[in-house]
């Protein structure tokens, strides 16, 4: 019975019908989203509505996959932060 209970690092498990069902990993609200990301939920929305960043829609709700979210950070990623960007110490 031991054996049957899905591990978290498993990806796939038995269902009770003994077929093979994949694991998913909990999809995220906009401010969840944001949280990981250290921006508001707002500017998430803004990530989604612009086209940036992928989402998963179903009725009224609107969620983030995790594996998105990722894609989102590696697509974004920079060398050298311009100038403009870096904090002024007032010099």
């Amino acid at each position: 019975m031991a054996d049957q209970a899905q591990r978290p690092s498993d990806p796939v498990s038995k269902s009770t019908h003994g077929s093979a069902v994949p694991s998913i990993e909990r999809l995220l609200s906009y401010e969840q989203a944001g949280t990981l990301l250290g921006v508001t939920g707002r500017t998430v929305w803004a990530m989604v509505h612009r086209g940036d960043l992928l989402a998963v829609r179903f009725g009224h709700s609107v969620r983030i996959d995790p594996a998105d979210l990722r894609s989102f950070i590696d697509r974004s990623k920079c060398g050298r932060v311009p100038h403009t960007a870096q904090k002024s110490d007032g010099r």
